[in-house]
């Protein structure tokens, strides 16, 4: 079974905000939380030392909290610039999705009922309204919604447990449908992230059909879209290393989820010699910044050079291998010869520190010298 994409598109942001002195003003003095959200919710005052990932994922968690969710029928930031109103309110409401994995932690660290409480809510109205696409740039960080549910289920009531299910199955229909394929994208980075999101919901579901299915298309991917030297389809396409890790990324996703379940998807390699370790070697030199390459040069897409005549960030000069820390973070908890380089480049987003904890990696951050350990990155 192979799963489709359906057009390009680079949607690379910064979800996860740093939290504001506000909020770790409130972690370190709190005060009683109201379990009702439409009164002002504060979080529980530190009774244990937190890390530094617990204390942005409580923060997240506690901004979620207190406002109501912001649940779309349909998301849409595909060929869209800053600007557009539609790709605000987009991206304002795919805010949920990271906000409900934080909730789903946050329950989890302080035992305060206010998440479990808002989790439901945040469930109940998404499950409602959400009409998936199946668009895997638009829809990209929907797997964090399947994460809240994987950690969280249990705050949930049976009835709103049953509606999550039906979204997680409508959204795994789409993905499969042939029919909503756009000519040429069913082997580029669009390509990657469906099989991310597929890979998350077949697991989430737990069918055994859906799961061989993903397995299918990432094998496919590995195969067409890494060639034996490790280049990825998308540098070819795009002559941007942005779309070498935006490509990679999923790809590594899907088979950190894989590994969670059992399953060895990251050694697998095509016939051609391609595999993700192929291409992470690749991409080495750059990220270690022996190599210098200047973004989007020779591009083939226009709206890449739209984007780069509006001034957005990323789409010209110097690529910044800071952006990289997740990519290799995620292939670290995958392949223990990526830490060294994993925790050089800076550590991971917090959801991935909290969700897929690495001794490994958390005892090579803690040997680094303090002036040289690098800040917490949110996902970008």
């Amino acid at each position: 079974m192979v799963i489709y994409g359906s057009s390009f598109q680079q949607v690379c942001q910064h979800i996860w905000h740093r939290c504001v002195s506000a909020l770790w003003l409130a972690l370190i003095v709190g005060c009683t939380p109201s379990p009702r959200l439409d009164q002002p919710v504060t979080p529980p005052a530190a009774t244990v030392q937190l890390s530094p990932a617990e204390i942005e994922v409580i923060a997240l968690a506690h901004a979620t909290a207190a406002r109501k969710p912001r649940a779309q029928k349909i998301i849409s930031t595909s060929g869209r610039l800053p600007n557009d109103p539609v790709m605000k309110e987009s991206e304002a409401a795919r805010m949920d999705w990271y906000g409900m994995h934080a909730m789903a932690l946050a329950a989890k660290i302080t035992n305060d009922p206010i998440y479990g409480v808002a989790l439901e809510d945040y469930f109940a109205a998404w499950s409602t309204v959400f009409e998936p696409q199946g668009q895997p740039i638009d829809e990209t960080q929907f797997h964090q919604v399947v994460l809240a549910y994987e950690s969280g289920s249990h705050y949930l009531s049976p009835p709103t447990q049953a509606m999550a299910m039906k979204m997680f199955r409508r959204m795994a229909d789409v993905l499969f449908d042939r029919a909503r394929i756009r000519q040429g994208t069913e082997r580029n980075n669009w390509q990657s992230h469906r099989i991310k999101l597929a890979t998350a919901l077949a697991f989430s579901l737990r069918d055994p059909v859906l799961i061989a299915g993903s397995r299918g298309a990432f094998r496919q991917q590995i195969a067409r879209n890494i060639d034996a030297s490790g280049m990825v389809l998308d540098f070819r396409e795009r002559d941007a290393l942005r779309y070498v890790v935006y490509s990679l990324e999923p790809l590594l996703t899907a088979a950190l989820i894989a590994q969670q379940h059992g399953e060895d998807w990251y050694h697998f390699e095509a016939s051609s010699g391609a595999s993700l370790s192929a291409a992470l070697q690749w991409l080495a030199p750059y990220a270690d910044g022996n190599k210098v390459h200047l973004e989007f040069q020779n591009t083939r897409i226009p709206f890449d050079r739209q984007r780069a005549a509006v001034g957005m960030p990323g789409f010209s000069g110097p690529w910044n291998p800071a952006t990289a820390v997740t990519c290799y973070q995620i292939a670290a908890r995958l392949d223990a010869r990526w830490i060294t380089r994993a925790v050089m480049l800076g550590r991971a987003p917090s959801w991935i520190e909290l969700a897929y904890p690495s001794p490994l990696i958390s005892a090579a951050e803690s040997a680094m010298p303090s002036s040289a350990a690098p800040d917490l990155i949110f996902e970008h």
